[in-house]
């Protein structure tokens, strides 16, 4: 009887100290290590860490974010950002990582990017630190020809940075921030006409000349004229 209380009371606390682990878990960040075993797998460069940020400040849901610094061969500074696995700021999506490598390598090359934009067009660049964008301004549904042919250019301007390990159906796993070119029409509302992300994955096939200057009249007709 003695040994039957025992073996419930030793069960009992093998339970309560396995749900405080995974309690524990679930409520921890990705860890360094499982962040670069991903990087290692999705990147087509080398690179090195650099350091790790802890925010100190807890939302109401207790959540916390550690963020990983690195740093490719080319000196492309970017971060890792991490949440706790049961959900990110609000906990209403999953905590996976997100990174900006994409974003901050057009940022350290994006005078390559607007040289290949140059047409005539104003251009200018953007970012967010998550959203970055490339802008083109077209005052007229004729200018459209003219710009074709420089999106092109640009969207092939370096090849994709990510192999071809990363697919959609791990980017809910693990997340890229993509830059974009947008095309806003000119005036006080700078509407835009349209968008194109630059390619990301290793082996995507890219956009023809002919594919771009469809989808810029399409797009001006639908929310133009």
């Amino acid at each position: 009887m003695v040994c039957m209380k025992k073996t419930k009371i030793i069960i009992l606390i093998s339970v309560c100290l396995l749900f405080g682990l995974c309690f524990l878990w679930i409520r921890s960040p990705i860890s360094l290590g499982e962040v670069m075993r991903k990087l290692d797998s999705y990147l087509e460069t080398d690179y090195k860490y650099i350091s790790t940020y802890k925010s100190d400040d807890k939302n109401i849901e207790g959540i916390v974010t550690v963020t990983y610094q690195f740093e490719d061969i080319n000196g492309v500074e970017f971060y890792v950002l991490t949440f706790p696995r049961f959900g990110d700021y609000d906990s209403s999506q999953p905590g996976y990582p997100r990174c900006d490598y994409l974003t901050a390598y057009y940022e350290f090359n994006k005078e390559s990017i607007e040289k290949a934009l140059q047409c005539g067009l104003p251009v200018t660049w953007a970012n967010t630190g998550i959203y970055s964008t490339f802008r083109i301004e077209v005052s007229s549904y004729d200018e459209l020809e003219i710009l074709a042919p420089a999106v092109e250019k640009a969207l092939n301007t370096f090849a994709p940075l990510v192999s071809e390990n990363y697919s959609d159906s791990v980017s809910d796993k693990f997340e890229f921030y993509i830059p974009e070119l947008s095309i806003m029409e000119t005036g006080k509302n700078y509407n835009i006409i349209s968008i194109f992300n630059f390619r990301l994955i290793k082996g995507q096939t890219p956009w023809t000349q002919e594919e771009i200057l469809d989808k810029l009249q399409r797009d001006y007709k639908s929310k133009v004229l």
